[in-house]
């Protein structure tokens, strides 16, 4: 059974189509299911190596993973798709919403990493104020309603009322 038996449809979904030539089309998946030709891709260039270049097309590890299931069915095809789907979702938002472009990719992770304790600490303060605005003072009001407006000029999807204290 070869994946254009797996789910129709989706079978043809961009989230299924990754760049290769047409001697790895034919002579290499030739119309088998991944867990039958990726070890062997695996095993003959070393893991690494895949990982590298599956990743590199927005196949993550968790989607590999699920590639590689044994045996591989409708369900397993439904998963990777999802999978897929939120790698590239995610790498649209990276790359784009977040405005990460000018960074270099090791400074993407450490952005990222950053990004995450200042969410951290804000979780800290919300909880500390416990929803009394009055306890934070005037002037950082007035830096976040600063930081708002530039960010909504930024990002037409942003709702500047959305963040209007009351």
């Amino acid at each position: 059974m070869g994946i254009k038996n797996i789910k129709g449809g989706l079978a043809h979904s961009i989230l299924n189509r990754t760049p290769l030539t047409a001697d790895t089309n034919r002579h290499v998946i030739n119309d088998r299911l991944p867990n039958k030709y990726l070890p062997e891709i695996i095993k003959a260039n070393s893991e690494a190596t895949i990982r590298g270049i599956l990743e590199s097309h927005f196949i993550s590890p968790v989607a590999l993973s699920i590639l590689l299931r044994d045996p591989f069915g409708p369900d397993d095809f439904e998963a990777f798709i999802a999978e897929r789907q939120r790698t590239i979702q995610d790498a649209i938002e990276n790359l784009l919403i977040k405005e990460r472009l000018d960074l270099l990719p090791q400074l993407r992770d450490l952005d990222a990493a950053i990004e995450q304790s200042e969410l951290g600490a804000r979780k800290v303060v919300d909880v500390t104020l416990n929803g009394n605005e009055s306890l934070i003072p005037s002037h950082v009001l007035q830096k976040v309603d600063e930081r708002v407006i530039r960010a909504t000029k930024k990002n037409a999807a942003l709702d500047a009322e959305h963040y209007q204290t009351s």
